[in-house]
């Protein structure tokens, strides 16, 4: 008698495991049904390269900010070199890029 009870206790779990399962997938596709995946490679430093340019376009307005206020000219020399600094780093941010993608290709090339 226990044999029956426990086979009809396992099926009624598996059961209910499907059917769990079964609305979690439905309610996973109408969650990002309008999710749109680009599963195209990024560029490695992309990020890196996105902050710093907004950090030197943060600093050339804090320093217009300056400029128009006749604030010290410490603080606006301050400034000036902050941009030269980040302009040069992200300069050199693209031709690192410019490297790895080179070499990507290379890669690609040989297989």
């Amino acid at each position: 008698m226990k044999r029956k009870e426990k086979k009809i206790a396992e099926k009624l779990g598996e059961a209910k495991e499907k059917a769990y399962i079964g609305r979690n997938i439905k309610i996973n596709k109408m969650k990002y049904n309008n999710v749109i995946v680009d599963l195209q490679p990024r560029p490695v430093l992309e990020e890196l390269i996105t902050d710093l340019t907004n950090k030197m376009l943060a600093q050339k307005k804090v320093l217009a900010d300056c400029e128009h206020m006749n604030a010290g000219s410490n603080l606006v020399q301050g400034l000036k070199s902050d941009i030269r600094l980040l302009s040069q780093v992200i300069e050199r941010c693209y031709a690192q890029q410019e490297l790895i993608n080179l070499r990507n290709e290379q890669i690609i090339g040989l297989n």
